[in-house]
């Protein structure tokens, strides 16, 4: 393959040629004479395998490199050739550079996608019909479901045909069961998940599908300041317990690599197949299903990636319900029950 970066021919394995054949193999070469680099495909022949055989015999069964073997084979005579690679290419060895296979594998595809939309309601908004519409006129969604509890009072706030209701069964009454149940019911490939009243501007959402690229899951964060606009109520004590939850996880998951201000945070994004990867190990049932989700995603090598949102902050409903005291509690002694539970079962 064409390479104008010498140094991942130092990488892999350079090639000497003297028109189609191949004259030498050098395995991490110090120096290279050419641009072309060695990919690791190969044709053999079925002579390889008395090749190898003889090798490993006479090392003992041990390893060894076959890069030099095959040179061996080229300085005694064999005839060996070569073809050109097109594309990207991707030594996968390490996290990093199977995070940048998916990248080129995504961004080829990305069009061809298909992007769920799940509205998370409390159950008594009154802003459900304003938001899906602010939603709607970005027209890149192909599925836009609202998860309702069994004893909801919201049809008259749902008239829209176009927007898919799924009601969970009588005893999911928490806030996290009924997130999980809805997005067990989505069918795209990526899905994204809001707040029925309209918290999160749709503008945003392209900034999750731009990161999403890179990551297997896209957080939003409420507490970049200069995003919280006029009247919000993420101030003091609310954005220091949102950030002091964040870095909690982020210093016992620290070799994972992750860097959060605000795990609790509804608006966010995950391809489909990191979700169901994910989804048999989640089993809380209240706010903090939302953590859970960050923290089992650490947990499995999940690259995630926190972004700063725009937050309006309208849902009253939530508020009331989850911004206190108890719940900080509640998801903090989750946070901790969690990693003594992954230390312990190792």
């Amino acid at each position: 393959m064409h390479v104008d970066d010498l140094a991942l021919i130092k990488k892999n394995y350079a090639i000497e040629h003297e028109t189609d054949t191949v004259t030498k193999l050098i395995e991490k070469p110090v120096t290279v004479a050419n641009d072309i680099m060695g990919s690791g495909t190969f044709l053999f022949s079925p002579l390889i395998f008395n090749v190898l055989e003889d090798k490993f015999k006479a090392n003992g069964y041990s390893n060894f490199n076959l890069i030099d073997e095959l040179n061996s084979c080229i300085q005694s005579g064999a005839s060996v050739g070569f073809f050109e690679l097109l594309g990207n290419y991707v030594n996968i060895n390490d996290p990093d550079s199977l995070q940048l296979a998916k990248y080129h594998d995504r961004k080829a595809h990305f069009s061809k996608y298909k992007i769920s939309l799940l509205i998370c309601p409390v159950g008594n908004e009154h802003d459900i019909r304003f938001t899906t519409n602010r939603y709607r006129e970005l027209q890149i969604f192909d599925q836009i479901s609202i998860v309702l509890p069994t004893d909801h009072q919201l049809e008259q706030e749902i008239t829209d045909t176009n927007v898919e209701t799924i009601i969970c069964p009588k005893h999911y009454k928490h806030f996290g069961q009924r997130v999980k149940y809805g997005l067990s019911k989505l069918k795209g490939d990526i899905f994204i998940t809001t707040e029925a009243d309209y918290s999160f501007a749709n503008r945003d959402v392209e900034k999750l599908l731009s990161y999403l690229k890179e990551a297997d899951i896209v957080v939003g964060t409420r507490t970049t300041r200069q995003l919280i606009h006029q009247g919000s109520r993420m101030y003091g004590p609310a954005r220091l317990a949102h950030s002091a939850l964040g870095k909690l996880i982020q210093v016992l998951w620290w070799t994972r690599g992750g860097r959060f201000t605000d795990v609790g945070c509804t608006f966010r994004a995950i391809w489909a197949t990191s979700y169901r990867e994910l989804e048999k190990d989640l089993t809380s049932t209240g706010p903090e299903f939302l953590a859970e989700m960050v923290i089992q995603g650490l947990h499995d090598r999940h690259r995630i990636i926190e972004i700063p949102v725009n937050y309006f902050n309208r849902s009253k409903s939530l508020n009331l319900r989850h911004r206190n005291v108890a719940t900080f509690i509640r998801v903090l002694l989750f946070i901790l029950q969690r990693r003594l539970k992954l230390l312990f079962s190792k």
